[in-house]
């Protein structure tokens, strides 16, 4: 079951929410994209940071 995204998002910081969004959304964000073959572990710095 879904949960409403106003219940999700802490409004104090919501470019923290982009970025998981955008995470759990491609799911490759950190390897080797299967729809393009494209690497994207330069993005893996990013997310240690």
């Amino acid at each position: 079951m879904t949960t409403a995204r106003s219940l999700l998002i802490d409004p104090e910081s919501p470019g923290f929410y982009h970025y998981i969004s955008r995470c759990v959304g491609r799911t490759w964000l950190c390897g080797v994209d299967s729809f393009d073959g494209k690497s994207n572990e330069h993005r893996r710095d990013w997310a240690e940071q």
